[in-house]
């Protein structure tokens, strides 16, 4: 075909050809059909327009030219390819609806102009390298599939998922363009569900990222059953969790922790804040070493003693022995005493600064509540409240006067940690956790956040004995002392609060929130161990007699 096809008001076109081609203009307009029982290539320069009317390619519309949809509803059946030089346009303020699958990698353009806003909506897979343009909207209601193999594809308006949606994402590597990655100019609102796969034997490792999608606008809703901080799956050893606040806060990034056999550096939380840190080997043991193998060559009979400094006395005597050796000697060990006694010395905890722990900074009457949580982000229901008598005891927080509750699942009330990073030694932190007498109590998390991802699994769900009415400490420890934690150290750390599960109309709540740092306390080492033990054991030289 080289010339015009025109079907307008009721017309109906129906082409029965095997091999159908067009190199001319086909117009479907003003209720318009046109319908192609094989297929039809549309060669490039060549034009296929629809303006309130219907296409039909019952086999396949390979395209190459152009596809027009322009002003009013038009509707397109069969599946489409466009290739490199194949345009789409909607523009107008046309509504198009493509009820088959697209593969794109052309060009799609879906123009805004103004308060006028043109849209695509499309009933099939959306597959394919090439996205689109415009600032207008597109609808992906079936499978959304960005890329031909890993890529990043550019949605340049606003792009909607619908219940039925199942994007899949697909990893390769690390680096840009090697897993699947949605750049939205506009909103991204998320429906249905996640599908990660891993391609060419490709594995995961710890402490990975993979920003999947890059939001411009708003990100609006979540994943059908991934909350934040949620399990996508596991791949071998590898955890592999979701966040929609990464990048600037509302990007979609799927992330690794450590293996499962990294995991064990988290205790505490048994409604108990109180905490044995781990003893590092004591100086005093050493000394206890050194002073069995000096007392055990002693002639005579001494007085027992003990600790390091009641063996000090000793030490003094033998240093006022005639014998060099012995001057010699006991003046190594008196060094080395003093050597290894501050190895012994327990680091001072350091205060965490937490802004606004106590939620105070914003003064309410009793019963009163805000969503604003001042130095805190939310996301989800919640803010802060000055209880009564009707939610707790005597209408009192466990500090101050406010709190603060989280309403529903997926909340989640988080902090980045001002000028602090993470260093290695025991991080602990603790919180009161309050029942309210009027509510049910939901599944509450605890996370310690670098980077704003969770570097440990969540800490355990918070599901306290604690009476209606009334609050109880909780507290967790980290310890970051460890290679493992090696290529955090000097990365930014935070907490976060989030809700698991909540019954309707329940809510957590919190007060009270503090934390302290214990740096790592150095050993000592095994040179000096060694050199203490040695010279506590060297022989005695006895005197002559008359000499």
């Amino acid at each position: 075909m080289n010339g015009i096809i025109q079907a307008s008001g009721n017309d109906r076109l129906v082409f029965n050809g095997t091999s159908n081609t067009n190199s001319g203009n086909i117009n479907a307009t003003n209720a318009g059909r046109i319908e192609f029982r094989n297929g039809l290539t549309n060669n490039s320069g060549a034009l296929i327009l629809s303006q309130n009317s219907s296409l039909r390619f019952d086999a396949v519309l390979i395209n190459n030219g152009g596809l027009g949809v322009s002003f009013g509803t038009s509707n397109v059946f069969g599946d489409i390819t466009n290739n490199a030089t194949g345009i789409i346009n909607v523009s107008g303020g046309g509504q198009a609806t493509f009820s088959e699958d697209i593969v794109q990698n052309g060009t799609m353009q879906i123009v805004k102009v103004g308060n006028t806003t043109s849209s695509a909506v499309v009933f099939g897979s959306f597959s394919g390298a090439g996205g689109f343009t415009g600032g207008g909207d597109m609808f992906a209601m079936g499978d959304l599939r960005p890329g031909n193999s890993p890529a990043s594809v550019v949605f340049g308006g606003n792009l909607f998922m619908g219940s039925s949606t199942d994007t899949f994402i697909e990893l390769a590597g690390l680096s840009t363009g090697q897993f699947d990655q949605m750049l939205v100019l506009g909103d991204l609102t998320l429906n249905g569900t996640l599908d990660v796969s891993l391609l060419h034997s490709y594995q995961l490792g710890r402490d990975q990222k993979y920003q999947i999608a890059n939001v411009a606008g708003n990100l609006i809703g979540q994943f059908a059953g991934l909350s934040e901080g949620a399990l996508v799956g596991n791949f071998g050893e590898f955890d592999l969790l979701i966040s929609y606040l990464g990048g600037n806060g509302n990007d979609i990034t799927l992330y690794t922790t450590l293996a499962k056999t990294d995991i064990p550096y988290l205790t505490g939380g048994n409604g108990d804040s109180s905490n044995s840190a781990v003893p590092e080997p004591s100086g005093l043991m050493l000394l206890g070493v050194a002073a069995l193998g000096f007392l055990s060559q002693r002639r005579r009979k001494q007085q027992n003693l003990s600790g390091p400094l009641a063996l000090l006395p000793e030490v003094s005597n033998m240093m006022s022995s005639r014998s060099g050796i012995n001057r010699t000697r006991s003046l190594s060990i008196a060094v080395l005493v003093f050597a290894v006694l501050p190895f012994s010395s327990n680091a001072t905890a350091e205060l965490i600064v937490i802004l606004n722990p106590s939620f105070e900074n914003t003064v309410l009457t009793d019963g009163n509540s805000t969503g604003t949580i001042s130095d805190w982000s939310r996301i989800g229901p919640g803010g802060i409240l000055n209880p009564t008598a009707a939610q707790f005891t005597g209408g009192l927080a466990s500090h101050g006067d406010n709190v603060a509750f989280l309403g529903a699942s997926g909340t989640i009330v988080q902090q980045g940690l001002t000028g602090t990073s993470l260093a290695k030694g025991n991080y602990t932190f603790q919180f009161d956790v309050g029942n309210r007498i009027d509510q049910a109590f939901p599944e509450l998390s605890f996370s310690f956040l670098v980077n704003g991802t969770t570097i440990l699994p969540l800490s355990s769900s918070i599901t306290p004995a604690v009476p209606d009415g009334e609050f109880r400490t909780w507290s967790f420890t980290y310890n970051t002392n460890t290679a493992v934690f090696d290529s955090f150290v000097g990365d930014p750390i935070g907490i976060r609060f989030l809700v698991l599960d909540a019954a309707t109309g329940g809510s957590a709540v919190v007060d009270n929130v503090g934390g302290n740092f214990t740096a790592a306390v150095p050993e000592p080492s095994s040179l000096m161990l060694g050199t203490l033990v040695a010279l506590a054991a060297l022989p005695r030289r006895r005197r002559r007699p008359g000499t």
